[in-house]
């Protein structure tokens, strides 16, 4: 099963390593995942785009015109937080932390059925420290879960492959069918499997006639969910929208490595990250292989992105990332013993700047904890909070989800009497106090406002 000539000295070569490798080769990287990512769980509040996930759980699948309807993941956080009553911070992001954990022990697993031990140790740890899978486990959102899709059904593939039995070759099908329905763009990994399944070293006629049926019977377990949602997000085109844009020629490479907010350190860093995973890539055939299949996953998203209507949003190709750190825990696994721990001590000194700016609060920087903090031990009768206009919704629904029972928020269009608590709208008013939450993110207390809200 996999190839298992390796030159050099490896990890490994000591009998007791050899055997400990076998048996847990999949462990470290599941833990680095759950420990880094549990921090990140409890450190910033939720953003913009969380509160969306929050109201799909207060109020319904579907209760927000700006997502898609019919998209499971909110049901799946239900289910695993809201079902339970508990809709803390740590309990809404508790499936991604989960989801994210379970894929570093899946691609390690993957790199171990293709290669060695060695390789599936090194791909687990370098997707459990890559930059955007520990943004998207700190993320109550879908990123997560459509990642954790594709390492099941990228697992499951290889499987198939190798063992060549019908039983998993309908498995893969199933996976790939609940991926298309968590997130549908998922789907751009058919095309980086197809890669892999046609390289010389799988290519057999059965092989690429039955992994060509799998597709197809995805196909058909999907054609209804899929013209359900197609239905759903424009059936009322004023109403339901999609965040998406046409990319351009720089967008797949800034999805892949997460477009932090950060400054000069993490936007390095993450390009170290980057260039050693290609470095890697292109020294060894067997990895290389893996680097084109996700090359091709995000290559094909990015082209249909161009065509009719665009489905590109930044964040969906991050599911992708598994394919092109498996190529390099395959290449990193071939290397002497020394190499292998020069390589690590790199990714990890490259990952630390992202990781740090994971743990601030994101989306326009706003402290959304100690903003309302600030206002609830300062509230008096009478006092009203306008939301920032840019935020929409979600700037009430923040203030909502942080405040407290007294907390009264203006009416959009409104001019409150008395005391105003306002966010990032020092043009109303002579703010009493200014707070400063973050780069763009500023609470200001007005004795009273000068003109509407948005004017």
């Amino acid at each position: 099963m996999g190839t298992q000539a390796v030159s050099g000295q490896t990890l490994g070569t000591d009998p007791r390593i050899s055997r400990a490798l076998e048996h847990f080769y999949w462990l470290p990287g599941a833990l680095v995942a759950f420990v880094l990512g549990i921090r990140g769980v409890q450190a910033v509040p939720l953003w913009v785009d969380e509160f969306f996930t929050l109201q799909s759980i207060q109020q319904g699948l579907g209760a927000s015109v700006a997502e898609p309807a019919l998209i499971p993941h909110n049901a799946i956080v239900y289910l695993s937080t809201g079902g339970a009553g508990c809709l803390t911070e740590s309990c809404l992001r508790l499936p991604s932390l989960i989801g994210v954990t379970v894929s570093a022990a899946l691609v390690a697993l993957t790199a171990r059925t293709v290669a060695t031990p060695s390789a599936g140790l090194w791909s687990g740890l370098l997707f459990a420290i890559a930059p955007s899978v520990l943004r998207g486990a700190h993320d109550a959102r879908p990123y997560a879960v459509a990642i954790t899709c594709v390492a099941v059904a990228t697992y499951l593939l290889t499987q198939a492959t190798y063992r060549n039995r019908l039983p998993w070759w309908i498995t893969y099908s199933v996976s790939i069918a609940i991926a298309g329905l968590v997130m549908p763009t998922t789907l751009a990994i058919l095309v980086g499997h197809g890669v892999w399944t046609l390289a010389p070293k799988q290519r057999g006629g059965r092989i690429v006639s039955r992994w060509a049926y799998s597709v197809g019977a995805a196909g058909l377990l999907l054609i209804w969910p899929a013209l359900s949602l197609s239905w759903a997000s424009t059936s009322d085109p004023d109403q339901r929208q999609v965040d998406s844009f046409f990319p351009g020629v720089g967008d797949p490479l800034r999805a892949l490595t997460m477009p932090f907010d950060g400054g000069f350190y993490t936007t390095l860093g993450v390009g170290v990250f980057a260039g050693a995973v290609v470095v890697l890539a292109l020294s060894n055939r067997q990895a290389l292989t893996w680097f084109v299949a996700g090359l091709a996953s995000v290559g094909s998203l990015w082209v249909v992105s161009w065509f009719t209507a665009s489905v590109w949003v930044g964040r969906y190709a991050v599911p992708f990332v598994s394919l092109f750190v498996i190529a390099a825990g395959i290449a990193l696994s071939r290397l002497s013993v020394k190499k292998q721990l020069v390589g690590l001590i790199v990714f990890l000194i490259a990952a630390i700047p992202a990781y740090q700016e994971n743990l601030v609060p994101w989306g326009r920087g706003y402290d959304w904890r100690s903003a309302m903090a600030i206002v609830t031990d300062g509230w008096q009768e009478g006092d009203h909070v306008m939301p920032e206009p840019e935020m929409g919704i979600a700037g009430r629904w923040a203030i909502e989800y942080y405040g407290d029972s007294q907390t009264r928020i203006a009416e959009e269009d409104s001019m409150p009497e008395g005391r105003v608590w306002v966010f990032n709208q020092a043009d109303l008013c002579t703010p009493q106090e200014t707070w400063t939450l973050g780069p763009e993110a500023t609470l200001q207390l007005c004795s009273e406002v000068e003109g509407p809200q948005g004017s």
